[in-house]
């Protein structure tokens, strides 16, 4: 695997974790303040 292949898939991986992040905080205990900042 080249370094560009590397480094995309590291990204993808970064991105589907802050993903499923942003989408427990939504659906978690959240302040509506939090919220509107996200949006």
């Amino acid at each position: 695997m080249d370094i560009a292949a590397n480094l995309k898939a590291r990204l993808e991986k970064i991105v589907s974790q802050a993903k499923a992040e942003v989408a427990t905080l939504r659906t978690g205990r959240i302040t509506s303040a939090l919220v509107e900042d996200i949006e």
